[in-house]
This record gives structure tokens, sequence and C-alpha cells, in this order.
């Protein structure tokens, strides 16, 4: 049996065609072999071309050469496309080419007659010459192209395995007109994933009736509402059985809590795992039915400030023993026992960003641990509102939080410096310490730890972080060196 490193150089080199970016990096750091065949062509799996400046070409920046290009064709698995290029740079195949950026408008052609003139029709071109194409990121603008039915016919008729289409815009996208809507739609509908962010939500049709949503698994949308845009919206989400991801963010207007509950009530979305709301104005008892009635949960964003005893109870009946992600840091009315709650009983817990824990909470549930032993990342604001810092209680207080956390082992990243924490306990310095001598010591375990936040540190602490954690990257707070922690 031939070894792969006896085959022959042509056989290596194919077999690099079908490696991705990270399959490479991990191939080249192997052996000697691998490194000379592999190293040249790393930076051809992902690809930027765009429209070079007039300064920059004089300095000696040049677009990237056509001949070059499809020279290294075969190894291009990225393509990103910025600007008004020549249309040369459009009819090139790629056999291996799986995602593809296209960002018609850059600040150097603004104002340029004629500049965007036949950009659909490029766009289209490349498209169909590229069917492996799998994932397509379209950015809009009102000059540029994507606001005719040509390239999104090409999309839907080309592609032989599409999966995630994305379609955004740095500023206000027109609405399109009627046709480029329904094929707008149509080309969605053959995608497993959407994320839509722009100022217009091209609803002005009822999509569904055009197309079928089932095939569409994850979608996030996020765009700015208008009068009858939240009906129109729910009967899409509503037709898009096959949902395991539903991220639905506003800009303006107020979630519509009887439209949501109609979907839930009629089943809509049997297989939904993941979901992110925002702009919720209801109380915590309408509101609530939303929680009960939700399929078990694995990740859970809510900005609703009125998420209070009705929901969590709700929360904690159905959703508790399947949580990886909770993020209620906008919710007001989410109190320090719940949030120590979900520490407690959320088994597998990775991502929690729960506002605030009072430090005489944890002290009075001393022999109930942290089960969420898999979490990863943390925000929460621990506020010692104990009379004085340095009373036994609250130095008691703060090793014992500083206990609990030594335990997740796993944490990669801690934000005990939230921005929506009181600023009165953090000019008082009445926050957890992580400081030596206060149960700093105890947190030689997070050798995971890449990001960490806190509210007050000193120097020796800071020193001590960098020796024991060896995988930081980030650290941030606030530094004095008076041993009192004033700030500074």
């Amino acid at each position: 049996m031939t070894h792969i490193i006896e085959l022959p150089s042509e056989i290596l080199e194919l077999i690099g065609d079908f490696l991705d970016k990270r399959a490479i990096l991990n191939a080249i750091r192997t052996c000697q072999l691998f490194h000379q065949h592999y190293s040249s062509t790393l930076h051809w799996k992902e690809v930027t071309v765009q429209t070079c400046t007039d300064s920059a070409a004089a300095e000696g920046d040049s677009l990237l050469n056509i001949d070059t290009l499809r020279a290294h064709a075969r190894s291009v698995q990225y393509l990103k496309l910025y600007g008004s290029l020549p249309s040369e740079y459009f009819d090139i195949s790629f056999p291996h080419l799986t995602a593809l950026k296209l960002d018609g408008i850059l600040a150097i052609d603004i104002g340029v007659p004629g500049r965007y003139r036949g950009q659909d029709s490029n766009w289209a071109r490349v498209v169909r010459r590229n069917p492996t194409i799998r994932d397509v990121d379209i950015c809009l603008c009102p000059l540029t192209g994507g606001h005719s039915t040509e390239v999104w016919e090409a999309i839907r008729e080309s592609l032989h395995k599409p999966r995630q289409i994305k379609v955004g815009s740095p500023g206000s996208i027109p609405e399109f007109s009627f046709d480029v809507q329904v094929s707008f739609w149509k080309t969605v509908s053959q995608f497993e994933e959407l994320d839509y962010n722009g100022a217009s939500d091209q609803l002005r049709i009822d999509p569904y009736e055009w197309a079928d949503f089932t095939g569409l698994q994850r979608l996030s949308y996020m765009t700015s509402s208008r009068s009858g845009a939240d009906s129109l919206q729910m009967k899409l989400f509503g037709s898009c059985h096959g949902l395991t991801r539903l991220r639905w963010l506003r800009g303006s207007g107020a979630f519509s809590v009887r439209m949501f509950l109609h979907c839930l009530r009629r089943s809509d979305w049997p297989h939904l795992d993941d979901l992110a709301l925002n702009k919720i104005l209801a109380s915590d008892v309408e509101f609530a039915p939303i929680i009960l009635l939700l399929p078990p949960l694995k990740h859970l964003r809510l900005d609703f400030e009125a998420f209070g005893p009705k929901c969590f109870g709700y929360l904690r009946e159905r959703h508790f023993e399947t949580l990886i992600t909770l993020d209620l840091m906008k919710s007001d009315r989410f109190t320090s026992r719940m949030a120590l709650e979900v520490l407690q009983k959320c088994p597998h817990l990775e991502d929690f960003m729960g506002r605030k824990i009072l430090m005489s909470h944890v002290v009075s549930m001393p022999h109930q641990p942290w089960i969420c032993s898999g979490l990863k990342r943390l925000g929460v604001y621990f506020a010692n509102d104990f009379e004085s810092l340095d009373i036994p209680a609250a130095s008691n207080a703060n090793r014992l939080v500083l206990e609990n956390l030594s335990r997740l082992t796993s944490l990669e990243e801690v934000d005990m410096l939230l921005k929506g924490a009181p600023r009165l306990l953090r000019s008082k310095a009445k926050a957890c310490r992580c400081r030596l001598g206060l149960g700093l010591e105890q947190l030689k375990t997070l050798t995971r730890l890449r990001i960490a936040r806190f509210d007050h540190m000193g120097v020796k602490d800071i020193q001590w972080m960098v020796k024991n954690w060896p995988s930081l990257e980030v650290l941030q707070g606030y530094v004095s060196t008076d041993p009192n922690i004033q700030q500074q």
C-alpha cells in the first residue's frame, strides 16, 4: 500500500485542490513535504479582487492580474469581488468555488458616470459559470447591481447545492420592484439559510404565494418595520415550517405577541431551537405564553425589559434542560436569584449573559454548585451588596464567588465589567474583586481563558493573570496601584 508521502506531486496537488484553508493550514504543519506542496497555494484559497484607487496605483498597487487569477483558479474556494471591476473578471470558472461575495460599491467609485452599468449582467455571469457555489453574500446599494431579476434568476437556476444567502447593505436598500421581489423570494426559498439585513424589508408581496419555504432552516431578518410589515413578515416566518433558527431583529416598531402566538399555537415551527427577538414591549404575563409554547430551546436571546417571574417560571419548566445559550442582559426584571438559578440548574449551558448577581445571594446558597461545567462565556456583574467591603462577610463572599468560577474550567471569556451594570456600584468599587488574597489564586484552573474583563485590579493581580492564564489574549478593567482600590 502506497503511503501518502510517496504519491506523485501531481496527485498531492490534486488533493490540495479539495482541501479548504483550515485543512491546508493543518497539512503544512504536519511535515516538510506538505509544507513544500501546499504553502504556495494557501493564499489562493480565499481571493479578494477590488477596484484600485488612482493613489494606490501610483504607489505600485494594482488590480490583481487577470491571467494570474486564471492560472490559480483551481485553488480558489472563496472569491470576493468588490467595486466596478472589468467584465473579464466575471468570466472565469473556478472548479472548487464554494463561497462568493459580491459587493457592488466602493467609495472611490461613487459619482463616476456609468461606473455600474452592466453590473447585474456581470454578477449573473460569474454565478452561472460557477455552479459549485454554496454560500452567496451580496451587499446592495442604490447605485449597484441586484435590482433586476437577472442576478436572482442566475442564482436560482445555476447553483447545484445552495446553502446560505446573505443580503445586506451599509445603508438603505431601495425597495425592489414587484417582479424583482418575486424573483428574490423564489431564489431565497432554494437556500437552507437566509441572513437579510436592510432598511427595506422587500415584503410588499406575500412571498409564500410564490415559493415553498419549507426547506429554509435558518432565518435572520433585520429590518426597519413599517405599517403592515409585521403581518407580512409573520406570514413569511409561519410558512417556514422547517425552521431551526429564527432571529427577528427590528430597527423600529414593536413586536407583536398576538401574531407570534398564533404561529406557535399552529405548531408552525416544531424543530425551532434557536430564537432571538427584540423590541418586545409586552408585559411579563403577556409574553409568558410564548415561552411556554416554544419547543425546548438550545439558544435564547431576548431584548425584553419586562421579563419577570412568569416568563422565568416557564423558562425553568420548558427549557432549562436544553439551554446552551441564554442572553437576558437587557432584561431589567431578570433578578439576581434568577441568574443564580440558571447557573445552578442548566447543565448544558455554554454562553450566559445575565446582568447582575448579588454576592449575598451566593453566600445564602453555598451548597448549591453551579452545574454548568461546560460554560465557555459568562457575562455577569457580581455586585458586593454588603455594607462595607472590609468586613469578613464581604471578603468571604468574594472568595466564594471566585471559588465557584474556578470550577468552570471550560471558561474562555468572562465579563464582570458589563456596560449595563450600574455605574454607582462601579464608582464605589462595590463589585467582586479579582485580587490576590481575596480568592484570585483559585482561578488558576481557568487555563482556557482568552478574554477577561474585571472591575478592579492591581498591578500584581495583572502579573499573576498573565502568568497563570496561558491562553489570555484580552484583559480589560480598571487598574489601580492603590491597595484600597481607588479608581484611576
